[in-house]
């Protein structure tokens, strides 16, 4: 069923995801060429991140609407769990290899970090409640 806590686990997932969109992964004092034009590092400023929180996201929204499948329903949750850290990895490798390519950066991160974590452990929690589900319906099988 639809109504399920997973659905709002995974939705909770896909908000979390579009959260780096507004709140910056890192800030700088002076401008700098590249991800900092605009003193901040957001989702937004590298094109390959955007794409990957984007799928991530659709990933999220199509595994509310895969319920009557719950093996799919998890396999979706466990791709979207890779994403989540991919897209974290990401950004931390596009931040640390701009730190590395302009002398004297100094940037303090952001709170866009959480939002990532946050997306991961709606995640977990969503495949849980699949879990939850399945032992349900087996429990309901051995009583007929």
């Amino acid at each position: 069923m639809i109504q399920r806590i997973q659905t709002i686990y995974l939705f909770l997932a896909a908000l979390n995801l579009s959260g780096g969109f507004f709140i910056p992964f890192a800030k700088t004092e002076t401008s700098q060429e590249g991800i900092f034009s605009d003193l901040v590092f957001t989702q937004g400023d590298q094109g390959s991140l955007s794409i990957m929180a984007i799928l991530g996201m659709v990933l999220a929204i199509g595994g509310i609407f895969v319920y009557q499948n719950r093996k799919l329903q998890k396999q979706i949750s466990l791709f979207l769990l890779g994403f989540c850290f991919g897209v974290a990895g990401m950004a931390f490798g596009i931040l640390t290899k701009q730190a590395e390519q302009v002398e004297g950066l100094s940037y303090t991160y952001g709170f866009g970090w959480v939002f990532l974590l946050l997306a991961a452990f709606f995640t977990l929690l969503a495949m849980r409640g699949i879990s939850k589900d399945e032992e349900l319906v087996k429990s309901m099988d051995r009583l007929r």
